[in-house]
């Protein structure tokens, strides 16, 4: 679902809200690759199935991460940064009800 936001609204969620970092979506990425693959035997040595498709297809994996990115709707991205749904949606409608 796409939202369009003031200017105001936009530097409003910049101030009070955490950034939601690439590198903590990176990890959930990681782990969820982990969590549905598990472990790769390859020749008697066990790999994480995240290392193994980041090792072996670096495309893949970001295509991977891309299209997780997608899938999740409690992340959303406002002006280039990501932010908790959720939060995004309180803040909004507490800006609303002040301008009534």
């Amino acid at each position: 679902m796409k939202y369009i936001y003031t200017k105001e609204q936009i530097e409003r969620i910049k101030l009070e809200l955490e950034v939601v970092t690439e590198r903590e979506l990176e990890a959930d990425h990681w782990n969820m690759l982990n969590e549905v693959y598990g472990t790769i035997n390859i020749c008697g040595l066990e790999y994480d199935a995240a290392d193994v498709i980041r090792s072996t297809d670096p495309v893949a994996f970001r295509h991977s991460f891309s299209d997780y990115l997608d899938s999740r709707d409690d992340v959303i991205e406002i002006a280039g940064e990501c932010y908790s749904t959720s939060e995004v949606e309180d803040l909004i409608e507490k800006m609303e009800e002040a301008e009534l």
